[in-house]
């Protein structure tokens, strides 16, 4: 569990003035949940601070339309207010995660459109990196983790909204560095994508469902998620995901020298089931590795075989059957693979 770690999740789809999104709120309640479980980040309830479309009634006057900043405001304030109350860190590790709509003004830069933010009023924004940073200065937390999944085009704009927090002052004494791990869905020019999910079947941000992929499954073995695990499980990933759609390459600043690590998670581990065709049941199934290992099955009921198995390619067929040769490729989170002969 981490007692004291804290996060501020949006996701907006909904736009009167500019079009809504499918994926913005299915990525937010997804990195959620991810944040809430005990095998995730372990927050507890009243440590995140949640801000969706759903959250507010539907509204198709762009200038009532919820939510704005303000929402995402109250939010910081809060954690302000701890801090500066305390006179200390308020917590471990802060999460900022946002979706939806957005530009960048630079190549270190994105901004969340609000709700209410419209063609001619792209000042409608909350600026992800510099309350990231302003965190970082205030070494309110030991680390600052930020994650944008929104485009970074650079079209004509607003004028940009600056942190409305004051800034931090020098007190005099020594402040621990700030680790952290600023990842954004794309680079600066560029549109983010989203795609179906092939399990759930939901639409979702390409870059979102890719990292929570590296999050819950972690490294093939188990052990550490590091920053600098997850930046290369995102970077090789992301592109399978886009089927054929134009390149998205995100971008991922950290100090690989003050590493953050986002969890431990135990080797991934698989549930296959092999069930035999009604008229073969009395033939015992052979299952091999990549090797060509033969790997006895942890049980077996009625004409169903079970083996536990970790990632990798797998063959598998009747015993003494050569010419029905089957192959089974594990990747992914571990779950249940059900399969029939």
């Amino acid at each position: 569990m981490a007692p004291d770690d804290r996060a501020i999740v949006v996701g907006i789809s909904r736009y009167p003035e500019l079009g809504n999104l499918d994926g913005p709120e299915n990525d937010a309640r997804a990195f959620e949940a991810w944040l809430r479980s005990p095998s995730g980040g372990g927050l507890q309830e009243d440590h995140v601070d949640r801000i969706l479309s759903s959250d507010f009634p539907p509204c198709q006057n762009v200038v009532s339309a919820k939510p704005t900043t303000e929402a995402v405001k109250e939010a910081i304030d809060k954690l302000h207010f701890i801090g500066e109350s305390g006179e200390a860190r308020v917590g471990r590790r802060l999460y900022l995660f946002m979706a939806g709509h957005g530009f960048a003004a630079g190549f270190r830069d994105a901004r969340l459109l609000m709700a209410n933010a419209a063609a001619t009023r792209t000042g409608h924004h909350f600026p992800g990196p510099p309350y990231a940073d302003w965190f970082r200065e205030s070494a309110y937390f030991n680390e600052v983790v930020l994650l944008m999944d929104c485009c970074l085009e650079n079209y004509k704009f607003s004028p940009l909204q600056p942190c409305h927090l004051d800034p931090v002052t020098d007190s005099g004494g020594a402040k621990q560095p700030v680790r952290y791990y600023y990842g954004l869905a794309s680079q600066f020019g560029r549109a983010a994508r989203e795609v179906r999910d092939d399990t759930s079947g939901e639409i979702r941000g390409v870059f979102t469902a890719t990292v929570l992929d590296g999050l819950w499954q972690g490294p093939v073995g188990g052990g550490d998620v590091t920053g600098d695990w997850l930046t290369d499980f995102v970077r090789t990933h992301m592109p399978p995901r886009l089927s054929g759609q134009p390149s998205q390459r995100p971008v991922i600043d950290y100090e690989p020298s003050d590493d953050i690590v986002f969890a431990h998670c135990a080797p991934t581990r698989y549930q296959v089931l092999i069930h035999a065709d009604p008229a073969a049941q009395s033939q015992e199934v052979e299952m091999c590795d990549g090797a060509l290992n033969v790997l006895p099955p942890s049980g077996r009921s009625n004409g169903t075989w079970e083996w536990e198995l970790g990632p990798g390619m797998y063959k598998w067929r009747y015993r003494g059957s050569g010419d029905q040769l089957r192959f089974l490729e594990l990747k992914g989170k571990g779950r249940v693979v059900d399969v029939g002969l």
